[in-house]
């Protein structure tokens, strides 16, 4: 349990004695009052004392009977002036013969430390006491409990895994041992942390403070059986203090996970293309390729707000201009607020509408937001913690999921080594192909001799380009124009954003990705995804063929879904460009049969197209014709459902010909007959 001076307020309660009737005052016997804990996890009692802490549900079973007449009718009610903000009493009042009892629930919201003293009354009637009874509940400060900020609990982990916790409040942690056990009984050593720091995010004027990754390390499962862990953080304070923070995650050495190797990121494609993965899953059981049309440029439209004019009083505290965490996450929200989850929109506590402003400080507040900003541990939580309360978070399987992606820390440019999991491609992803809001932390101004970054922010991804541009700055890399939403003055940024993520910022020049917080639907909605290929035999290399003629000319995601035996799943999605030579939507052709005088006919019918216009004929014939050989000409119109008619120059000859009559690069019709001089017998 972490050890620490609590701060207790106390809230004087003043009765008056007269204002009540005598028995009252003198304290009658008759009546008997109790409590009972019924429900509070780490509570401590006291006779009729109660400690707990913020964000501790609690409750209080209170009951009053007569002592010496159970037949008597009984009222039990509360002094709703000493009642707590938030608390409830159920029945209120309670009423009844002999005894009563009611229920007092509670969960002291942060910022409610204090001490409470709640008068209870009984009497024969309701309103008439004769006897009254305190209960006393001391609320200390919420603990600084640590918190897995990834893997979360139940998570599948693969190859080398971050494992990150962050501490709510202060900075009570020295050092954090990471460990992991199969039985929850022996625990191996993973690594152990003894930076003593978690860098704070505030916006472009306010620079980075205690800079640190966290309390992180990387853990390398690829070699380890596969099956679920116990992963256990412990976060060491001074001397023998500590606090244990303990999840269950899959570990998954050879992951389902696929990865699209032909064709590459982004490459034109035509024709038939042949598609295919590789995985270090030995187990799969079936591949499935998958398809979307994507657009030019994808606008998700999030909202701009500027953190300058928020989180004015947070606290008794202007942290305007050190909120640009709280003022992306609200930006991030109030998309979904409009998109099927109007609560985020709502105070929980009485279902009404609150306003932008309430929205960012109620965010500032969960976060911890100070003059410093935001921890990035802070920042993650806030928002869950937010979902929580408003009904959307980890209990409820139809409400929204936070995840994260970490960019390797290290000199600029990112740590190859560590991985840079922020890139162009994981953003259009997110943002547009799962539908997914992407809120961006970027650092810059790399300091070389202290090896750490000087600045940071948070910003919202808006857009972006699925056109490919040309490298412009000369690193080899190519760009694609992307729209983030500053917090700082609330403004829509357009940038050219490099394949690995990096962007210049009009206002501090190079800025670099360094972690993605993505905010996405646990179910989404279909998205409209269209099957090319289910395949089930691994003979080909879970190669299949996608004839890209059944599609128009455009951008795609292109998307593989592997399964393996035990029903895990992964994908890969990347943007391929199909680009095929127009083919031309042909009229029908039918050369007319039988007798014909001096000339051969054709029918050009326009079934299936739209207006044609321009098209190039010719009917030629060979054989034993002298004359009209060949004839040429163009139909300037043809209209979709309509027909004209075309035909040789004159035909003279003695014996058989053949008839062949084409129209700009449709497939030729042929024919055959016979002539004799002017007079031609079409078969």
């Amino acid at each position: 349990m972490i050890e620490r001076k609590i701060g207790v307020f106390v809230i004087a309660m003043v009765v008056i004695a007269s204002s009540f009737p005598l028995a009252l005052a003198m304290g009658a016997p008759d009546i008997s009052m109790s409590t009972r804990l019924i429900c509070g996890e780490n509570m401590q009692k006291n006779g009729n004392v109660y400690e707990t802490w913020e964000g501790e549900h609690i409750e209080i079973e209170v009951c009053a009977r007569w002592v010496e007449d159970p037949g008597r009718p009984i009222c039990l009610w509360v002094d709703h002036n000493t009642l707590p903000e938030g608390a409830e009493v159920t029945p209120d009042p309670a009423t009844g013969v002999g005894q009563v009892c009611c229920l007092l629930s509670w969960t002291p919201a942060v910022g409610q430390a204090g001490t409470y003293n709640i008068t209870f009354y009984a009497g024969e009637e309701c309103g008439v006491p004769i006897s009254s009874f305190n209960i006393t509940i001391i609320v200390h400060p919420a603990k600084a409990k640590p918190f897995f900020v990834t893997p979360t609990d139940g998570d599948v982990i693969y190859g080398e895994t971050v494992v990150w916790i962050g501490e709510s409040v202060g900075t009570e942690i020295q050092s954090v041992e990471f460990q992991y056990s199969a039985d929850g009984g022996n625990w191996i050593p993973i690594c152990e942390d003894n930076d003593g720091s978690e860098r704070t995010v505030g916006g472009k004027e306010v620079p980075l403070s205690d800079w640190g990754d966290g309390w992180s390390c990387r853990w390398d499962v690829s070699n380890m059986e596969e099956g679920w862990y116990h992963l256990l953080a412990r976060a060491w304070q001074t001397g023998e203090v500590y606090e244990d923070v303990e999840i269950m995650v899959y570990v998954e050495p050879t992951p389902t996970i696929p990865f699209i190797e032909s064709p590459e990121y982004d490459e034109v494609i035509c024709e038939n293309v042949t598609i295919s993965v590789s995985t270090l899953d030995e187990d799969v059981v079936y591949v499935v390729y998958q398809y979307l049309p994507a657009v030019d440029y994808y606008e998700k439209g999030v909202e701009k707000k500027d953190q300058l004019k928020h989180c004015w009083n947070v606290n008794g505290q202007n942290l305007s201009t050190a909120c640009c965490g709280p003022t992306a996450a609200a930006s991030c929200l109030k998309y979904w607020a409009d998109h099927g989850y109007p609560n985020i929109m709502k105070d929980p506590s009485t279902g009404n509408p609150i306003t932008q402003d309430e929205l960012v400080k109620k965010l500032a507040e969960l976060m911890k937001t100070d003059k410093d900003g935001t921890k990035d541990s802070n920042f993650i939580e806030g928002i869950r913690k937010y979902l929580d309360s408003v009904g959307y978070g980890c209990n409820n399987p139809n409400g929204l999921k936070v995840t994260v992606e970490i960019n390797g820390y290290g000199d600029p440019p990112m740590d190859e080594e560590k991985g840079n999991e922020c890139t162009f491609k994981r953003y259009k992803n997110e943002l547009e192909a799962n539908k997914e809001d992407v809120l961006w932390g970027i650092v810059w101004n790399w300091d070389d001799k202290k090896k750490e970054w000087k600045n940071g922010h948070w910003v919202v991804g808006n857009s972006v380009s699925n056109k490919p541009l040309p490298d412009s700055d000369g690193d080899g890399l190519t760009e694609h124009e992307v729209d983030v939403m500053d917090p700082w003055g609330g403004r829509i940024l357009k940038v050219r954003m490099n394949t690995d993520g990096t962007y210049i910022d009009p206002d501090v020049g190079w800025v670099y990705p360094d972690i993605m917080v993505s905010v996405s639907e646990k179910k989404p909605k279909s998205l409209g995804w269209i099957t090319i290929a289910n395949v089930t035999d691994p003979s080909n290399g879970w190669a299949a063929v996608w004839n890209t003629r059944e599609v128009e000319n455009g951008i795609y995601f292109l998307k593989a879904i592997m399964v393996d035996d035990d029903g895990h799943r992964g994908e890969d999605i990347i943007v391929v460009h199909v680009q095929n030579e127009m083919v031309p939507c042909c009229p029908e052709i039918e050369i007319v049969k039988g007798f014909q005088f001096g000339k051969v006919t054709a029918r050009v019918i326009n079934e299936e197209c739209e207006d044609l216009i321009d098209l190039n004929w010719a009917i030629t014939i060979d054989g034993f014709a002298l004359t009209g050989k060949e004839t040429a000409g163009i139909i300037n119109s043809l209209a979709s459902g309509e027909e004209t008619t075309i035909s040789s120059d004159f035909v003279f000859g003695f014996g058989p010909i053949r008839i062949t009559v084409t129209i700009d690069d449709c497939e030729p019709i042929t024919g055959s007959g016979f002539v004799l001089g002017p007079f031609i017998f079409v078969q």
